[in-house]
């Protein structure tokens, strides 16, 4: 069995050993599974402020009062179950990128087990929940004061894209050994491979916020 904390301090021998053992889907789902509920529980602290404040906008646009509270109702438990979704979606979707993005670069190997490697990716996510959280817990409190419009507030933008941007610096590097091994590739191919959607990822993140300064 490999060694988890590895994934932390040696990745490259980590994915190794998963490569050799045939490692199966139930410890990278897990991962997945921890990401998923961890995204889950951030966005559930300021759900009921976030649809509260999406409900005051549309009656202030003339939205008759039982329709807003089926507002309330779908804006609240979309707020918490898409996250829990978008994980799965995800990994599925970087999964497939990485998997034909390699392909042209010589990469041999099951899209199962590129599949399973990217699961062990998320660790970032779940490491970095306790900041993830507390930006989260932030937004809450400025939603209560400015409502629908704390949404665009920019020190919680910024929060977001940075932590956003740590959190892909360090899947981008588990991204890089992972697709060297489920796809038997050259590091150097492999950190191509990997910099490809994480460049794309982190451009469009930065955009969104400095759109939003100008």
């Amino acid at each position: 069995m490999p060694n988890y904390l590895e994934l932390v301090y040696n990745p490259n021998k980590f994915f190794s050993d998963a490569k050799k053992e045939k490692i199966g889907f139930l410890a990278p789902l897990a991962f997945v599974l921890a990401s998923a509920i961890l995204s889950t529980a951030s966005a559930a602290s300021f759900a009921d402020l976030y649809a509260r404040a999406v409900v005051e906008l549309v009656v202030s646009q003339g939205v008759p009062a039982e329709q807003a509270q089926a507002v309330y109702t779908i804006t609240y438990y979309s707020t918490v179950i898409t996250p829990f979704i978008f994980s799965f979606i995800i990994w599925l979707v970087f999964s497939a990128i990485l998997h034909g993005i390699s392909a042209v670069f010589g990469g041999k190997g099951k899209f199962s087990t590129t599949l399973k490697f990217l699961g062990f990716c998320f660790l970032p996510s779940i490491v970095l929940f306790p900041l993830s959280f507390k930006i989260a817990i932030d937004t809450a409190a400025i939603i209560s004061v400015q409502g629908f419009q704390g949404l665009s507030n920019e020190s919680i933008k910024i929060a977001g894209a940075s932590l956003s941007t740590l959190t892909l610096g360090w899947q981008f590097i588990l991204w890089s050994f992972a697709i060297k091994h489920a796809r038997e590739l050259e590091f150097g191919k492999a950190l191509t491979t990997a910099a490809i959607p994480a460049a794309i990822y982190l451009a469009m993140t930065w955009y969104s916020v400095i759109t939003l300064l100008q």
